[in-house]
């Protein structure tokens, strides 16, 4: 039997801004302003290690989102310097069967993350 199937179930490919202006001046290098930021679709994600993420799909909390709704996100979207490229993430089960549009394994995501 192929582990094939399983893999690519369970990966799925997200947009990645890359800020070359944040790089180049070194900013990026001491820390000072994320270089890289996720497109959650809702807001970004400014977490370097946002693929490893014990607390993917329960953002809105954490200190590393930005809403595209606030200055900071509205900027990411029109900032010149901005490279857009494409990272797979793997997905657990759970993770997969919400992004597939099931609203109890969201909510159930959810509570497992923000109760445990």
């Amino acid at each position: 039997m192929s582990l094939w199937p399983h893999f690519a179930r369970n990966v799925r490919t997200i947009q990645v801004l890359i800020d070359r202006e944040s790089i180049l001046a070194g900013a990026a290098a001491s820390g000072e302003q994320p270089w890289k930021d996720y497109d959650l679709g809702e807001g970004y994600c400014s977490y370097d290690f946002c693929a490893k993420c014990p607390h993917r799909l329960a953002c809105a909390r954490c200190p590393f989102y930005v809403p595209k709704t606030s200055s900071r996100g509205q900027l990411l979207a029109v900032k010149d310097g901005i490279d857009e490229m494409l990272e797979q993430l793997n997905l657990t089960d759970d993770e997969r069967e919400a992004l597939e549009g099931d609203r109890e394994a969201v909510a159930d995501l959810v509570l497992q993350r923000f109760l445990s």
